[in-house]
């Protein structure tokens, strides 16, 4: 399909604000996916970001590659594969427009569970290889249907109370992974189409230009300003997949 001038306008915001979201506010991708999506089905407006996300992946990487924590990944990262083929079932079954106001009642009631961690202590086994194998399953399906894993996986890491440094690098290592892993599906059901590529590989400056921006952010805001941010970020994008 051809697309419109909004739907430009749109993609440029986009490839820029992944930047930022790759390098320092993760949880940025699924706030704006819904309003690029309001400029052209949802499919395409995935298949669009997809490419791009992964190349901001990999530059976030390179910057951060010595700050993920491995000892999570290497259980979030299996059971993120398992949620892309359980999405990518799901996408051929349902619709958009099926789907999109359940996962916002859920990442509202994550957000919020999220929020409430700052006044309840939560007590789990850090060394526990289910809860991070249930989230990478929730964060999986989620991702595979509205590049909705972000807050998922936000609330669990920051559930873990680590430094945002740390966060971000594990952030970066788990999306690069799980987004190579969700190109064949995207493909499959034709979301990605090579026609679209050109466009993306013109807007590749600007997401350098927002993960400059983004690292910057990061070294500045404080933690605790930090955390409040993502969780802020995960409601709003709850709140906006219901209308």
């Amino acid at each position: 399909m051809e697309l419109s001038s909004a739907a430009v306008v749109a993609m440029v915001f986009t490839a820029f604000s992944i930047g930022i979201a790759k390098s320092g506010l993760p949880g940025l991708v699924t706030v704006i996916t819904p309003f690029v999506a309001m400029t052209m089905p949802s499919r395409i407006a995935t298949g669009i970001m997809l490419p791009l996300l992964i190349v901001a992946d990999i530059v976030s990487v390179i910057y951060w590659r010595r700050k993920a924590l491995w000892k999570y990944l290497g259980w979030l990262i299996p059971g993120a594969v398992a949620g892309l083929a359980l999405g990518f079932l799901l996408l051929k079954s349902i619709d958009d427009a099926t789907f999109t106001p359940i996962m916002g009642w859920l990442i509202i009631a994550i957000s919020l569970l999220s929020i409430s961690l700052d006044r309840v202590t939560l007590r789990f086994d850090r060394n526990s290889k289910i809860i991070p194998l249930v989230i990478g399953l929730i964060a999986g399906i989620f991702n595979m249907l509205a590049n909705g894993a972000a807050p998922v996986l936000a609330l669990y890491l920051l559930a873990l109370k680590i430094e945002k440094e740390d966060f971000v690098g594990t952030n970066a290592w788990f999306f690069l992974v799980i987004n190579i892993a969700k190109l064949p599906f995207s493909i499959a059901i034709g979301s990605v189409q090579a026609r679209h590529l050109g466009f993306d590989a013109l807007l590749l400056p600007l997401i350098a230009l927002g993960g400059l921006v983004g690292v910057r952010i990061l070294k500045k805001i404080p933690q605790r300003v930090f955390n409040i941010s993502i969780q802020a970020l995960a409601l709003i994008s709850g709140v906006r997949l219901l209308f």
